[in-house]
């Protein structure tokens, strides 16, 4: 399971084990809570990658994240600025409208 905190990170979670296996800390994300995580799974060669697409609060900013899924690191692949018309994306309550 991946889940995200108030602080901008997200953490890879093992349920049956209640085990934190990875932390990721997104610096673009820092201090902003985590809103969303849209998650695909994906079969390749025996195994599974789990792409997650994240979004944190106030935050023009899209990250993509790929999980293996014996590998139990979080690694971060993309990031995606969703507003580039804003003079200001990485202060959205700075910007005029």
């Amino acid at each position: 399971m991946i889940i995200g905190d108030k602080f901008g990170n997200i953490h890879l979670l093992d349920v049956s084990r209640k085990l934190v296996l990875d932390k990721k800390e997104v610096p673009k994300f820092k201090g902003k809570r985590i809103i969303n995580i849209s998650t695909a799974c994906i079969e390749w060669v025996d195994t599974k990658l789990i792409y997650a697409a994240v979004v944190a609060r106030a935050s023009p900013i899209m990250a993509i994240f790929v999980v293996k899924n014996n590998d139990n690191k979080i690694h971060h692949l993309y990031s995606a600025n969703v507003c580039p018309e804003f003079e200001n994306p990485d202060n959205l309550e700075n910007n005029e409208g």
